[in-house]
């Protein structure tokens, strides 16, 4: 199955410890995958993933959160992880339907393939309580030929 994911432009939502003001209406009312990132030089890193069925309201809830908030603001506080510095940027990739597929089950195969490969990167993740995402560590040693494909080493969510 090909699952098509539209990416928009990244939304500045927090810079200098200060939430951004944000204009909700260049946020569709569709469902997709969106991750909250900061810009490190050139680079966007994840530092939240999800889901979502509607990604304006979805933004909507997550700033309207303390914890949240004080990530986005770089708030250094015992109860919520601190992330680095940079400004902070909303990503939302919206869902092209095709024909048959079910939403929320190619949402759920989308944002699973986000979450891996950001934690493959060493991306600092956060759960949906904002807390660090608790992962095991997987090393494969002996002859390249023998793990094949596979990554020498891998992060893999706990349950």
């Amino acid at each position: 199955m090909a699952i098509n994911i539209k990416w928009a432009r990244p939304l500045l939502v927090a810079r200098n410890r200060n939430l951004a003001e944000i204009d909700y209406d260049e946020i569709e009312n569709a469902p997709g995958v969106y991750f909250f990132s900061r810009k490190h030089g050139t680079a966007y890193i994840p530092f939240y993933v999800g889901r979502t069925r509607n990604m304006r309201a979805r933004l909507k809830q997550h700033l309207a959160v303390a914890n949240i908030q004080n990530v986005l603001c770089q708030v250094k506080r015992r109860d919520v992880p601190y992330i680095g510095h940079g400004a902070r940027y909303f990503h939302q990739g919206y869902f092209v339907s095709g024909p048959g597929q079910v939403t929320n089950n190619c949402l759920a195969i989308v944002e699973k393939h986000l979450i891996r490969t950001a934690l493959e990167e060493d991306c600092p993740l956060l759960n949906k309580h904002f807390t660090t995402v608790r992962t095991h560590e997987i090393e494969f040693s002996g002859p390249r030929i023998g793990h094949g494909v596979f990554r020498r080493q891998s992060k893999v969510l706990r349950n």
